[in-house]
């Protein structure tokens, strides 16, 4: 069970330094050097901001669970139904919310990503 954990953190680390070291910067790099509209460009940029949100959020919410002792997330780890009045699930429901509204940007940079090239005539 140790050498699982290890396991998994490595490949935690390893994607966090993947993404956050080479997928974002050359995303970006590389928006910003092609000849595109500015339309293109920024949503690409917010595209890569809200993925780097969305890692971090993941992290959070993660460590958030392992120092609570949480084996199963409940709607509190999402940050659904009301707040609740503990400190600590408090913080789960924080972390949860953040975690929500990233996947919401990253789906949205999507989609405008996606109006942004149909707008253009290239889809």
């Amino acid at each position: 069970m140790d050498a699982i954990r290890k396991v998994a953190t490595a490949g935690t680390i390893a994607e966090f330094l993947l993404a956050f070291a080479v997928i974002i910067p050359l995303t970006v790099w590389l928006a910003w050097t092609r000849r595109s509209l500015l339309g293109e460009q920024l949503s690409l940029t917010v595209f890569c901001l809200s993925f780097a949100w969305l890692n971090v959020s993941i992290l959070r919410r993660q460590s958030c669970l392992r120092k609570l002792g949480w084996r199963s997330p409940s709607q509190v780890a999402f940050g659904l139904g009301p707040r609740p009045d503990d400190p600590d699930e408090l913080e789960m429901w924080w972390r949860g919310k953040h975690f929500c509204y990233s996947f919401a940007l990253v789906l949205l940079s999507i989609i405008g990503f996606g109006i942004v090239k149909w707008l253009n005539g290239e889809v």
